[in-house]
């Protein structure tokens, strides 16, 4: 099985198989099918951008999946629509980012409120809801169903 999502300017090439050989021919194939459709389109595609990711438990594979002529090289951990995942279709690397992110914005919070001077409560509070508020947010509520999240 193999399918083809497009969202704004990220693509991504699903080719699934209880075969890794045989996902790894769909996902070539795929590959060819969005090179014929982008040259039809007058558009490039940019093999830097790209990657494979194979979602198994077999940590030491690596299929050759080709971009035109050039090798897609491994993505652990891909970012599909914001998420990221990684090959167990774990969301743990999701969370870690969005811990980091969320603790670099909270700095600037800090930053702004100092101890003698600072930005108004009323002020401090905008800022948190309209930086950090929407990283937390964002993805959060794959905590709540019954994807796996790693160590």
């Amino acid at each position: 099985d193999g399918a083809m999502t497009l969202y704004d300017n990220d693509f991504t090439l699903l080719a699934s198989s209880p075969s890794i050989v045989e996902a790894e021919k769909e996902a070539n194939r795929l590959t060819l099918a969005l090179i014929g459709w982008a040259t039809t389109k007058q558009l490039t595609i940019a093999p830097a951008k790209l990657s494979v990711t194979l979602f198994t438990s077999d940590t030491h594979l690596h299929r050759q999946v080709m971009i035109g002529e050039t090798l897609a090289p491994l993505n652990k951990t891909p970012k599909i629509l914001g998420i990221t995942w990684d090959t167990h279709l774990t969301i743990g690397p999701h969370f870690r980012n969005t811990i980091e992110r969320a603790t670099k914005a909270l700095r600037v919070i800090k930053a702004l409120a100092g101890s003698s001077w600072g930005f108004p409560k009323e002020a401090l509070l905008a800022t948190y809801k309209a930086i950090i508020r929407p990283i937390l947010n964002y993805g959060s509520h794959m905590a709540y169903s019954d994807v796996p999240v790693s160590p």
